[in-house]
This record gives C-alpha cells, sequence and structure tokens, in this order.
C-alpha cells in the first residue's frame, strides 16, 4: 500500500513537470491522465526556510494546490527576505482581498503595514532574490571592467549562466541589467542579471504560467549553478563559483597541417558568374515550416538583393578571410586526421548548432569560405573537433526518442546508468593518499569509468585541454559523438537543455552535458585540505587559457605540444605530477621562451575585425539555426 501510494505521489509530481508527450506514448499518456491525480488532494510539504529557501518553487506549488507549512519563528521574523511568508502579512492580504471585488487590483501600497515592510518587499521578489545584489549600469563600466575578466549573463527564466566575449554585447548589458563583479580561484568574474522580477500581488500568474517550466529550478541547474561542498550559497542569481573558462585542447598528434594552410590559395570553381554552387543537403525526415533564432539574439530583416557577385568580388573577400585567418590561427598547428567518421544525417537534420564563444564560430566560417573541397556542414563540424574548438550540438528535447534506436548500453548494465542519472548522484573523486604510482593507479580506474559514460562524448564538446585528455584514454570518443545524442539525452533527459525560440513559439532543445565533478576528475583533481592546495594531474583549462600564450580559444601547434609533454611525461617517463595553480601558471610562463614563442597571438580585437568582414561578405549567422539550413558553401553578398 505504501509503495502504491509513493508511486501515485511521484506520478502526481510528474505530472505537474513534464510535458508527458514528449516523452510517453499516446496511450500511456491517456491512461495517467485518467487517473485525474492532478485533481486529487495533495500532501503538504514542510520547509526550514533557512535552510530550503533557495528551492521552494511556491509558484508551482500553488498553481498544484500543494499546501505548504513552514516555521515561523523570531529567526524567521528577522529575515527581511522572508517578509511575504509573515502571518502579519497573510493576515493583511487576507483583510483586503476579502474587502476588494477584484483580487488582482490589491497593490502593496494598500497594505497598512506597507511602509513598515516596505523596504523588504522592494528588495526581495518570490523566489526570495535580492533584487539590489550587485552594481549597475556607468558605475559597474566605468569602474570594474577588465579585458581578461570572465563576462556571464544569468538569465532567471533558464536558471542558467553562458559567457559573453563580445565587447559590444558587454557594455549593452552593463547599461541594461545589474550586475557584479567576483573574485573566485578560477579568476575574476562579473555577471549580469537578466532579471524579470515577479510577486504574489501579480496573481495571475498563479493561474497562466508564461510557459512551460518556466518558473521551475531544475534538479540539473541547481547542481549546475549551486555551490559545490564546502563552498558558500549564493542563491541570489549568481553565477557558479567555478568559473568555466572557454578551454583548449587537443588530441594525439596526426599529419602536420594547418588551420591556415587549410586557405589555400587555389581558387575555388564558382562556375558561371552569378551562380551559387548548389550545397549537399542532409537528409532530414520532416519539413519545417518556422526559422529558428536564439532567445537573446535579434532577428535581422530581409537583406535586399545585391545584384549579381563577380569572380573577382568573392576571390577578393576570400583572400581578405585567408589573411585575417592566418592572424588568429598557428600557421603549421598538429591536428589529428578523422578518416571515415559516418555522422548520423538524422540528428544532424533536426539539430541546432551552438558556438558560445564567438571565436569558434569565426574560425569555423572561415574554413567554411576559403577552404577548397568543403562540401557539407560535417567537414566544418570535423575541422572544429580537429582543432579543439568548443561547440555544441542541440535537438529538440520532444524528438529525443528518435534517436534512442541502436543505442547500446556498453560495458555499463542498466542499473548502474539509472543510478548515474538520478537526482543526488555524486562521483567518486580523487584523494591525495600516498601520491605517485599508486595515486596515478586509482585516477586510471575511476577514468576508466568514467570515459565508458554514455555522455562522456561531451569532452569532445567542450574542445581544448577536455577534448585531448579525453581522446588520450579513449580513441574511440569521436566516432561515438558523431552517432548522435547519447542514453543520457535519449532515455533519462538529463543533459543540458536550452530554450530557443522557432518562430513565435518557444521550445526547449537538449544536449549531452558532463557535470563540474565529472571535469575534475577527467583532469586529476584532488581538491585541497588544510595542510595542502589542491592540485591537478593534467592543467586547468581556464589556466591554460590565460596563461599560455598558445592557448587562444584553439589548440595551436604549441599548445598541442605542451599537452604532447604532459602526456609523454605521464604515460612514457611515469612523471606522475600533481601540480597546484601556481605551479601551473609556471610552467606554462616557461612555455614562452626563446624559439617556443608562438608566431601569432589573436587579441580581443582581431576576433573584431573578423565579425565586421565576414558581415560584409558572407553575413550569414549559423549560431542558433538550424544545422540542415546552413548554407556549404556559403553565398557571397
Amino acid at each position: 500500500k505504501h509503495a502504491i501510494l509513493g508511486a501515485l505521489g511521484f506520478l502526481a509530481w510528474y505530472l505537474s513537470v513534464a510535458e508527458l508527450g514528449t516523452i510517453l506514448e499516446a496511450s500511456d499518456e491517456a491512461f495517467l491522465r485518467s487517473l485525474r491525480l492532478l485533481d486529487r488532494p495533495k500532501a503538504g510539504v514542510i520547509y526550514d526556510l533557512p535552510r530550503d529557501y533557495h528551492e521552494a518553487n511556491f509558484f508551482h506549488l500553488a498553481w498544484n494546490e500543494v499546501p505548504v507549512h513552514y516555521r515561523w519563528t523570531a529567526n524567521e521574523e528577522a529575515d527581511g527576505r522572508f517578509r511575504r511568508l509573515s502571518p502579519a502579512y497573510w493576515s493583511e492580504y487576507v483583510a483586503l482581498k476579502d474587502a476588494t471585488a477584484d483580487e488582482d487590483a490589491i497593490q502593496l501600497e494598500e497594505f497598512p503595514s506597507y511602509d513598515l515592510w516596505k523596504d523588504d518587499l522592494e528588495r526581495y521578489d518570490w523566489f526570495f532574490q535580492d533584487l539590489r545584489a550587485g552594481k549597475r549600469g556607468k558605475e559597474l563600466s566605468s569602474h570594474f571592467f577588465r579585458p581578461n575578466w570572465e563576462y556571464r549573463i544569468v538569465d532567471f527564466r533558464l536558471w542558467g549562466a553562458r559567457t559573453i566575449t563580445n565587447w559590444e554585447t558587454i557594455r549593452a548589458y552593463s547599461e541594461r541589467f545589474r550586475g557584479t563583479v567576483a573574485s573566485t580561484p578560477y579568476g575574476t568574474v562579473c555577471t549580469f542579471f537578466r532579471q524579470n522580477p515577479r510577486g504574489l500581488d501579480e496573481p495571475a500568474m498563479l493561474r497562466e504560467r508564461p510557459s512551460h517550466h518556466a518558473n521551475e529550478l531544475t534538479d540539473f541547474a541547481r547542481e549546475e549553478l549551486g555551490p559545490s561542498e564546502g563552498e558558500e550559497e549564493v542563491w541570489d542569481g549568481a553565477a557558479p563559483s567555478q568559473a568555466r573558462s572557454p578551454g583548449s585542447d587537443h588530441p594525439s598528434s596526426g599529419a602536420e597541417s594547418s588551420f591556415a594552410g587549410e586557405f589555400s590559395d587555389a581558387s575555388r570553381e564558382d562556375g558561371e558568374i552569378g551562380v551559387v554552387q548548389q550545397r549537399r543537403e542532409l537528409s532530414v525526415p520532416y519539413q519545417r515550416d518556422v526559422s529558428l533564432a536564439g532567445p537573446w539574439t535579434e532577428r535581422s530583416s530581409p537583406r535586399e538583393p545585391r545584384g549579381r557577385a563577380s569572380i573577382e568580388d568573392r576571390a577578393a573577400a576570400v583572400a581578405k578571410i585567408r589573411e585575417w585567418a592566418a592572424r588568429v590561427t598557428d600557421p603549421t598547428p598538429q591536428i589529428p586526421e578523422y578518416e571515415g567518421l559516418l555522422w548520423d544525417l538524422n540528428w544532424l537534420g533536426q539539430a541546432v548548432l551552438i558556438c558560445d564563444d564567438e571565436r569558434s564560430a569565426l574560425r569555423m566560417k572561415a574554413y567554411a569560405a576559403c577552404s577548397p573541397g568543403t562540401e557539407s556542414i560535417t567537414d566544418v563540424l570535423e575541422l572544429a573537433i580537429r582543432f579543439g574548438l568548443p561547440f555544441e550540438i542541440y535537438v529538440p528535447s520532444s524528438r529525443v526518442r528518435e534517436f534512442t534506436r541502436g543505442k547500446r548500453v556498453e560495458a555499463l548494465d542498466q542499473d548502474t546508468l539509472d543510478a548515474l542519472y538520478a537526482p543526488g548522484y555524486r562521483d567518486t573523486l580523487l584523494t591525495f593518499g600516498t601520491g605517485g604510482a599508486a595515486l596515478y593507479e586509482q585516477y586510471r580506474g575511476l577514468l576508466n569509468g568514467l570515459l565508458r559514460r554514455p555522455h562522456a562524448i561531451a569532452f569532445i564538446y567542450a574542445g581544448g585541454v577536455l577534448r585531448f585528455v579525453a581522446e588520450q584514454y579513449d580513441r574511440n570518443i569521436v566516432r561515438r559523438l558523431v552517432e548522435g545524442p547519447s542514453l543520457q539525452v535519449t532515455e533519462h533527459m538529463a543533459g543540458r537543455t536550452r530554450l530557443l525560440r522557432r518562430g513565435a513559439d518557444e521550445e526547449f532543445f537538449i544536449t549531452d552535458r558532463v557535470s563540474s565533478s565529472e571535469v575534475s576528475l577527467l583532469l586529476g583533481h584532488i581538491a585541497g585540505t588544510k595542510s595542502s592546495n589542491e592540485s591537478w594531474l593534467w592543467p586547468p583549462p581556464e589556466v591554460m587559457e590565460s596563461e599560455s600564450l598558445h592557448m587562444r580559444g584553439y589548440l595551436s601547434s604549441g599548445a598541442t605540444k605542451i599537452l604532447l609533454n604532459i602526456r609523454d611525461d605521464i604515460t612514457n617517463k611515469k612523471k606522475f605530477v600533481w601540480r597546484t595553480r601556481a605551479d601551473w601558471k609556471e610552467y606554462f610562463r616557461n612555455g614562452h621562451k626563446r624559439s617556443f614563442t608562438p608566431a601569432t597571438v589573436p587579441s580581443p580585437d582581431d576576433f573584431a575585425d573578423g565579425a565586421r568582414l565576414f558581415e560584409r561578405t558572407f553575413p550569414a549567422k549559423w549560431a542558433d539555426h538550424y544545422i540542415a539550413d546552413i548554407t556549404i558553401p556559403e553565398e557571397f553578398e
């Protein structure tokens, strides 16, 4: 009886937070709906407000008519964060409601104790967020901007933080949004808050939710953005305390090739003047009648026809892009070759390409525009993988079941997978112990289990150091990536999600993701103690990005040589050295001496020049667009 009631209770909750049509067969969904669980009385929840407030979602509970109980003591009374939950507040609210014909017309100013509570009511919203956190506008931009900081935007609708690198965007956000500057062990992070405060004095919010999950703080987001063990809890919309750097790394060396050299001087045969070459179409099993654009991007108006482009015009544009590419790429990088990759075209036909690092998007566009023989987007994606460029491929969450067929559970049984993707799962991390060879054996044992996880392919998306290390210990990981999303996405819906706009509608998209603890495990991270500092077997990506001139968003020949030297020390010379952050900084500084200094070190201005160049020549946007809609070769405008 208890088991059945527990299962029904779970289904009642699940029905309230999930769109079953995206997960279940129609007959199964109809059966669950027929139970009418949402109409049944709900067991209440009990909150310890000081402990649980960052997880409480009163909108969701009220919408589903779940009774809420919490203790009210002198501690809660003294904390202005909980003013809207005080018995006095609700007594006055009920009195006003009884005396007012239109409940929706009640204003905060009408509360008898408004003057006494005004500061608290204006400061905190119903998610208990401090709306005054941080600085804003010119004060922030004039005092705090530094080019070596990481900049992020937090969107409270998505409960996620994304990195921004474009300086014009950063300036615009500084004028429009509130922001904070925080020092972390990984560097300084400036975070802007895209806030949309809501309050219970807007009761329509309880009856008309703006969109599915708009008020939900998911377990995944809480795990990714929340403080880890031992860190101070910051739940006022602050970014995660562990900075996420663009990262760069590369796999084993292959034939010497050149990113800049990919843009050879051979002219592309465009045929007759004004004729656009036909692209190789992806196999798409259904037709789309709406375009897709990211929620943060402004849709540009249709371009006016510019007439027929001449071969000379295109050749001149390609020459300029080739010249620009030489400024931001290594002339002779060591990159691996991937032969015979079989991409799942059904997956790509429904997928969206995401490049949060603008440097990656510009380098990929340069390759597509200038390299002879580039016939499809898969050629560009393979180059991005070879150079360790960070990118992601998302699919609509409503269609993930279409990619389940043929997926196998390799070396992991179903019970292990269920436990791995269950809420609250924690990885076993390294402990220093005796160090040396014994510690390395412990690392290899944990790493083998990590790379056998289906979603380990997300290390390839991360690029840089993470991709390099993952490929050193799993030579087939790239081949697993091109087969499509893993069981983390198709079976467990536990990947990284993003809300994108399709015409007038919004839809959730999903991709594979690795957690911060999995990244730590891959790098051989050991947490610090009272007697020792934290240390790593492999360099933290953000340290290599900031300290090594060879690492600027991709794997140059210098960056690859550095990582290959580290690999050789570990695997051949058996030098199992765990270095602190300071040790790694010194390690990279020594790599810039004499002949090993990189031939070119791209700057933010170089990438700004590239963005303007593409706007004048090949302006089509790739970010947040269906991969099947990306024309290769690109049309010249």
